[in-house]
């Protein structure tokens, strides 16, 4: 357990195993050293089984090759179910691993690694650097290096990897990837990174930065953010990838930007797919931005397609930025395009547009101008816009193989080797403002604590947006949700405008509306905060939106709205209670079909708190610890049953409030301005100081208290009576048009 310090060969059991076994042993003490160090052995040579570094996060840390949190170099077998949690540094040259630092032994079966990982050249997850098989593991650190790194594997140079995924972020400079670095083996299978990915130089992607093998049934989420050759799936390819997918936002600032990939050189890509947002250079020629590949370049691509958006300034297309001696067929694109010059709805730009051209062939290639925003018809390049959504729905394309592709109402094509039952859409409209179409923004549509079809939609130059929810799992990822959205399913939808990181807007409920079994999501403007709820509590509410959107996101979501009003709609008729704090410096908007019982501080700041409270009791009090901080308090419609608000609250102005089958009664601990008509049975109003501009409608008594200032009215006061609550410091001056029929007792001092 204690630290070990060295130089060569350093571990925290053994510094160098090459005879005998290890078995059910264990190292939990910090361990340095120079090259080959390993949080429990430095170099192995032999079998290790059932042994443990601990489940602290001692550091691992070497200045030169082969540093890892189990093992630095490994060139015998490691068993099964063994991990490392410990952080690991190696500030030398090479080989970095949150497992291990080099494995060129028996390869790896069902280990993993959860620490930060930090190297130089060639730093993984898992694994800095490996040549053999890696089946049923995963990494969950973060992960930073200078080049070749990646979440899993820096640089994969032999055998295969299968059945392993990666949930960190990762950093890095040149061949940086969210899985692996470098993929230079021999084949990877059923793997996936979710971690947002950033590369400083070239070759940066969601899953692999630079791949020369073969790669299948495997995909990528992050988002990626780097700057030339730039994908959502890989950065650079001239291997084979097919039946995969990447759903992150993707961000380049220099050519070769990509929703899959950035640049495509040589090598097979068959059955693909992308749907982030893409965003290129805003300057500059040539910056081949593209919603599948930037760069297409001596090769084909074939049953692909893309839905993201697509910005730039030159050679931007809705499929590929710039075509250069390829060919694509069986493909289609319909994401929004926006860019200053050489733009199209399938491709930007190609180096060869002569008549009887033998390459930079496109055959049954089609685009959707309706949600692209570019022209309809056959283009001079060979792609055909589709004038209409529903010309490409429900039915497959001239060309399309039924063999490849799917299709059912209200479907795009899709990739059936992706499938194994009919996905669900999920679709709606956004909104900028007004009617104005939200082109080029980001919806997405949360359900079971997380975003349903692993990404947010792009919005189309008509407002639309479409998401593809497989509902089910397919080969070796798991939906989300795991099952596909119902009527009765919890369902939330948020907009973030194009070009913007904040969300704008949000739209939560309980009850959806479905078509041929697809949702039918409700139009979201920008500037829209509302939540509509069946419970009776807000604290169920708060859990039932951390279960919706995932507890990080419902944060997030919650600070980007922060000065957006919020609207809080409560079916249950046996009314609704704020039982934790409420808090938007916007204003707040609470609509109840029942009683509404504030138990909790409501903070608007300086802005609104309107109530509406409906039914045969709706009632609304304030409990103990209930109380209002606001601008202005007001109703929308009339509260049946009373209101009594009672608490410390803190309200500037008092507008509207109508109040049926009761009374309204409030305690202000400030001074409270009266704009608005305030009508019920009995009025009590009770502050520092009362100023009363407009009008008190009492059908028995009205009852006014100022602790401090004194009340002025200039207003009107229409009740059976009038009183003091108790004695009125700072004198009462009621000038406005009164129409009282009893004065009853009124004590004023100062």
């Amino acid at each position: 357990s204690g630290a070990v310090h060295g130089q060569d060969y350093t571990g925290g059991l053994v510094g160098l195993a090459n005879s005998g076994a290890i078995s059910g042993s264990t190292a939990t003490g910090t361990v340095s050293g120079n090259s080959r160090v390993g949080g429990l052995v430095g170099q192995n040579q032999i079998t290790i089984t059932t042994s443990s570094v601990g489940t602290g996060t001692a550091s691992v840390t070497g200045t030169s090759d082969g540093v890892g949190g189990f093992v630095g170099w490994d060139y015998g077998t490691i068993g099964v179910n063994q991990f490392s949690a410990r952080n690991v540094t190696g500030s030398g040259n090479n080989y970095t691993g949150g497992f291990v630092g080099v494995e060129q032994g028996n390869g790896l079966d069902t280990v993993h690694a959860t620490g930060t990982v930090t190297g130089y050249n060639t730093v993984g997850g898992l694994a800095g650097y490996d040549d053999r098989n890696i089946t049923n593991s995963y990494a969950t650190g973060p992960v930073s290096g200078n080049s070749t790194v990646g979440g899993f594997v820096g640089q994969h140079n032999g055998g295969t990897i299968t059945l392993s995924y990666a949930t960190g972020a990762v950093s890095g400079s040149n061949d940086t990837g969210g899985f692996v670095g470098v993929a230079a083996g021999n084949g990877i299978t059923s793997a996936y990174a979710t971690g947002a990915v950033t590369g400083s130089s070239s070759e940066t992607g969601g899953f692999a930065g630079r791949n020369q093998e073969t790669i299948n049934l495997s995909y990528a989420t992050g988002t990626v953010n780097g700057t030339n050759q730039v994908g959502g799936f890989v950065g650079h390819t001239y291997g084979q990838i097919t039946d995969s997918f990447a759903t992150g936002a993707v961000t380049g600032s220099s050519n070769g930007v990509g929703g899959f990939a950035g640049l495509i050189e040589s090598g097979t890509i068959n059955a693909d797919y992308a749907s982030g947002s893409v965003s290129g250079p805003a300057n500059g020629s040539n910056s081949q931005v593209g919603g599948f590949v930037g760069w297409l370049l001596n090769t084909s691509i074939s049953n692909v397609y893309a839905m993201g958006s697509v910005t730039g300034n030159d050679q931007a297309g809705g499929l590929v930025g710039y075509l250069q001696n390829g060919n694509i067929s069986t493909s289609f694109a319909t994401g929004f395009v926006n860019a200053s010059t050489n733009k199209g709805g399938l491709v930007g730009g190609m180096d060869n547009t002569a008549v009887g051209r033998s390459n930079d062939i496109l055959t049954d290639a089609y685009y959707n101008a309706a949600t692209s925003g570019q022209p309809s018809g056959t283009q001079a390049n060979g792609s055909v816009g589709i004038a209409t959504t529903s010309g490409l729905l429900a039915s497959l394309p001239a060309g399309f193989s039924s063999d490849t592709w799917a299709t059912g109402t209200g479907l795009y094509p899709y990739l059936s080797a992706l499938y194994t039952s009919t996905p669900q859409a999920i679709f709606g409209v956004a909104y900028s403002s007004g009617a104005t179409p939200a082109a080029g923004a980001s919806v997405g549509t949360y359900s079971a604590g997380g975003l349903a079809g692993f990404g947010a939609s792009s919005v189309g130059a008509d407002g639309t947006f479409y998401q593809l929810a497989p509902g089910a799992t397919v080969g070796f990822y798991q939906a989300t949700p795991a099952s596909q959205i119902t009527s009765a399913s919890l369902v939330g939808e948020t907009l973030t405008l194009a070009g913007a990181s904040a969300v704008s807007a949000q739209i939560y409920s309980e009850h959806q509306t479905l078509s041929f079994g697809n949702v039918v999501m409700p139009a979201i403007t920008s500037g829209m905060n509302l939540l509509t709820t069946s419970r009776q509590t807000l604290s169920a509410l708060n859990t039932d939106l951390a279960n919706t959107y995932g507890a990080a996101e419902t944060a997030t979501i919650a600070a980007n709205l922060i000065s957006t009003a919020i609207t809080v709609i409560a079916t249950a008729t046996p009314g609704f209670t704020i039982d934790t704090g409420l808090s938007n410096t916007s204003g707040i908007s609470l609509i109840t079909s029942g009683p509404l019982a504030l138990n909790s501080l409501v903070n608007a700041g300086s802005g609104f708190v309107t109530v509406t409270a409906t039914g045969a009791n709706g009632t609304f009090t304030e409990g103990a610890s209930g109380a209002i901080n606001a601008g202005t308090l007001s109703s929308v419609g009339t509260i049946v049953g009373g209101a009594t608000l009672t608490g410390t609250n803190t309200i500037a102005t008092l507008g509207s409030m109508a109040v049926s089958g009761g009374n309204f009664s409030l305690t202000d601990t400030g001074s409270l301005g009266v704009t608005g008509l305030v009508s019920g049975a009995n009025i009590s109003l009770n502050a520092g100081t009362i100023g009363i501009a407009g009008a008190l409608h009492a059908t028995t008594l009205v009852a006014l208290g100022a602790s401090a200032g004194g009340i002025t009215e200039t207003g009107s006061i229409s009740a059976g009576s009038l009183s003091s609550i108790g004695t009125i410091i700072g004198g009462a001056a009621l000038t406005g048009t009164n129409t009282i029929a009893t004065l009853g007792s009124v004590t004023v001092s100062g």
